[in-house]
């Protein structure tokens, strides 16, 4: 009884405990679809032309409204920006998807819709950090200007 327990009941508790941590949250991703109401923000997207950028297989465009005064707007693999305490949404501007981020219960500029778009699809746990292009934007006086950028190629520099 005891070569029972110790050779195959041990083991075979091992592999369901590691079958039952194993498991996928299954949580219902989703991103509601928004028209961008500041023109100023819309305008400044539409003069940088984002087709002309560089985004590898699996990227997307995106605005980031969670730091106070300041508007970043990247690419980056859509898995990664869906985090805790942030609020997802998708619009659309001359032909680019972009997913827009803020921190729950802050008011950014959207008209919501009411239509969702399902996103369960994405791998929430991807670790690869890739190069991409940005702009960290701010409104002065009525005027989007560029705090920083980075553009990205797809070429990586051999230093």
């Amino acid at each position: 009884m005891r070569y029972f327990i110790n050779k195959i009941m041990i083991p075979i508790a091992f592999f369901i405990n590691i079958g039952a941590f194993g498991q996928e949250n299954k949580d219902n991703f989703s991103a509601e679809i928004v028209i961008l109401e500041d023109k100023n923000l819309k305008n400044f997207i539409d003069s940088i032309g984002l087709k002309n950028y560089y985004l590898k297989d699996g990227q997307t465009w995106y605005l980031d409204f969670r730091k106070a005064n300041e508007i970043k707007l990247a690419s980056s693999r859509k898995s990664r920006l869906f985090q805790p305490n942030t609020n997802v949404y998708l619009t659309i501007i001359n032909d680019n998807i972009i997913f827009i981020l803020s921190k729950k219960d802050d008011y950014i500029p959207i008209e919501r819709t009411g239509l969702e778009v399902d996103l369960n699809k994405f791998n929430f746990i991807n670790l690869t950090f890739e190069l991409s292009s940005y702009w960290i934007l701010k409104e002065v006086n009525g005027k989007i200007e560029i705090v920083s950028q980075s553009i990205y190629n797809g070429k990586v520099n051999s230093q």
